[in-house]
C-alpha cells in the first residue's frame, strides 16, 4: 500500500516545523551558553583584577613590614640610648653627691682653721701688746726713764707689721674661699642643668617610642582589616565563579539532553519518511519509545502551575508522535497519557467530567476542561491555609536555598505568584530581600533560582542580617 503525497507533504511540513522549532531551541540554548561563558569570562577578569590588587596589597604590606621592622630596630636603639642616658644621669647624680661632700669637707676645714685662729687669738694679743707698749711710751713721756723707749717702739712696729700680714692673709683666704664657693655653685648648677636636659631628652624619647608603637599597632590593625576584606572579596568571587560554572554546566546538560532527544526523534521521522513500509508498520511500541522519555522528564502534576501551561506541555509531547500515524494512538490513548501524569490531589482521574455535564473524559479538550475545574476546586479550598502557613515561615540562619525551597514550594504551588511574592520577601534577611527586589523574579521558579544564586554569593553575610518581620507583618495585615 503506497503513501499518499498529501500525507508525505504533511510529514515534510511537520518535519520542517519540528526542525525549525528545534533550531530555535538550540539557538536559545547556545545563546544561554554564550551568556554564561561571557559571565564566566567577566568573573575571570574580576578575579584577575582582584588577584592583581591582592598582589599589590601584598607588596605594599611587605614594604610596610620592612618599615615596621626599621621602626622596631629604631625603638630598640632608642631603648638602649635611654638605658645609657639613665646610667649617665645616675653617674651625674653621684658626682653631684661627691661635690656636695667635698664642699662640706671644705666648710669643715675652714671652720677648723677659723677655730684655730680663734684659739690662737693672734691679732687680739698683738693689739693688747701694742696698747701696753703705748702705755709705757706715755709713761716715758711723763718722766719714767726706767726703760728704753726705742725698744718699745720697735716692738710696736713689729707687732703692727705682724698684725697687718695676718689680716692680709685672712683677707686673701676669704677671697679664695669665695672663689671656691662660686666655682662649686657653678659646677652644681651646670650639673643640674645637664641632668634636667637629659631627663627632657629621655621623656621625648619615650614619647617618640609611644607614638611609634601606636603607629605600628594602627598599621597592623589596618593591614589585618584589609586582609579580611580581601578574603571576603575573594570568597565572593569564588562563589560567583562556582555559580557561573554551575549555571553553564546546567544549561549545557539541558542542551545535550534536548539535542539527543531531538536527534533521536528526527532519526525516527527520517527513517519513516525514507521507508513508507516502516511508516505503515509503526505501532504503539514506537510511539512509547518516542514520547515516554519526554514524559519522564516532565514532573507529575500536583497543582504546581496553571492547568493551561501544563496541558500545553503534554499536548506538545503527544504531537511529536503524530508523524508516526499510528491508528492505535487515538484520542483515548493520547488522553490516557495525560491522565497518567496526574498525582496527589489530582489523582485519580474519574472516567467522567463532573465539571462538564459528566461527559466522558476520552479526548484532550475534555481532559483540559476537567483539569481546569479540578484546579479551581482544589486550590480555592486550600489557598487560605497555604497563605497562613506562608505568613509564619522565615528563612532562618540554618536554612539553605534548597531546604527553603523544599519547605515553601508545597505551599506556594497553586497560589497566584503576585499574591505570595510580598510574603516571600518578608521571609528573607535584609540583604537578600534587597537583592531579590532588585532582580524582581517574574515567576516562582525564577524566584528560587535567583535565591539560590544570591545565597551562594552572600551566604557568609546571612547571619548578620535580620528580616523586617514586624514591619512586613504590619504592611500586609
Amino acid at each position: 500500500m503506497g503513501v499518499e503525497p498529501a500525507y508525505l507533504d504533511q510529514l515534510n511540513s511537520n518535519f520542517d516545523l519540528g526542525i525549525k522549532l528545534v533550531q530555535k531551541k538550540i539557538h536559545k540554548l547556545k545563546e544561554e551558553i554564550k551568556a554564561c561563558e561571557r559571565y564566566i569570562s567577566h568573573l575571570e577578569k574580576n578575579l584577575q583584577s582582584c588577584n592583581e590588587e591582592v598582589n599589590h596589597l601584598k607588596d605594599k604590606c611587605k614594604v610596610i613590614q620592612g618599615d615596621l621592622k626599621k621602626c622596631q630596630d629604631h625603638l630598640e636603639l632608642k631603648e638602649e640610648a635611654l638605658i645609657v642616658q639613665d646610667r649617665r644621669i645616675i653617674q651625674l647624680e653621684d658626682r653631684i653627691d661627691k661635690l656636695k661632700s667635698c664642699i662640706q669637707e671644705l666648710s669643715k676645714s675652714n671652720n677648723n682653721h677659723s677655730e684655730e685662729e680663734q684659739k690662737n687669738m693672734v691679732i687680739p694679743d698683738i693689739l693688747i701688746n701694742i696698747a701696753r707698749a703705748l702705755d709705757r711710751v706715755e709713761a716715758y713721756i711723763d718722766g719714767d726713764t726706767s726703760f728704753n723707749p726705742k725698744n718699745t717702739l720697735d716692738g710696736i712696729r713689729i707687732s703692727i707689721t705682724t698684725a697687718r700680714e695676718l689680716m692680709q692673709r685672712n683677707a686673701q683666704d676669704a677671697i679664695n674661699m669665695q672663689g671656691l664657693y662660686r666655682l662649686a655653685n657653678e659646677r652644681i648648677n651646670a650639673l643640674r642643668n645637664e641632668t634636667t636636659n637629659l631627663r627632657n631628652e629621655v621623656l621625648q624619647s619615650r614619647r617618640g617610642e609611644q607614638m611609634l608603637t601606636l603607629a605600628y599597632n594602627n598599621e597592623v590593625n589596618e593591614r589585618r582589616r584589609e586582609k579580611a576584606i580581601l578574603q571576603r572579596i575573594n570568597q565572593r568571587r569564588k562563589a560567583e565563579a562556582e555559580l557561573a560554572e554551575f549555571n553553564r554546566a546546567f544549561v549545557f546538560n539541558r542542551y545535550q539532553k534536548w539535542k539527543g532527544r531531538e536527534l533521536n526523534s528526527q532519526q525516527i521521522i527520517l527513517n519513516l519518511q525514507n521507508n513508507p513500509l516502516l511508516a505503515n508498520m509503526a505501532n504503539l511500541v514506537d510511539v512509547h519509545k518516542l514520547i515516554d522519555p519526554q514524559l519522564a522528564s516532565l514532573p507529575y502534576y500536583d497543582g504546581q502551575e496553571e492547568p493551561d501551561s501544563y496541558y500545553a506541555k503534554l499536548r506538545t509531547i503527544n504531537e511529536t508522535a503524530r508523524p508516526l500515524a499510528v491508528a492505535q494512538f487515538n484520542l483515548q490513548a493520547r488522553t490516557n497519557k495525560m491522565i497518567g501524569k496526574m498525582t496527589g490531589r489530582f489523582h485519580p482521574v474519574l472516567a467522567t467530567n463532573p465539571y462538564n455535564a459528566n461527559n466522558a473524559i476520552n479526548n484532550e479538550p475534555e481532559f483540559l476542561n476537567w483539569l481546569q475545574g479540578k484546579y479551581r476546586e482544589v486550590m480555592v479550598g486550600t489557598n487560605q491555609d497555604a497563605m497562613r502557613a506562608l505568613m509564619t515561615e522565615r528563612f532562618s540562619t540554618m536554612d539553605t536555598a534548597d531546604t527553603y525551597e523544599k519547605r515553601i514550594k508545597p505551599y506556594a504551588q497553586g497560589l497566584v505568584y503576585a499574591d505570595i511574592l510580598p510574603y516571600l520577601y518578608t521571609h528573607m534577611p535584609q540583604y537578600i530581600e534587597m537583592r531579590l527586589r532588585h532582580v524582581n523574579p517574574p515567576n516562582l521558579g525564577t524566584f528560587f533560582t535567583d535565591l539560590r544564586r544570591i545565597w551562594l554569593e552572600s551566604r557568609g553575610r546571612i547571619p548578620e542580617q535580620q528580616p523586617y518581620s514586624n514591619q512586613a507583618s504590619r504592611k500586609f495585615k
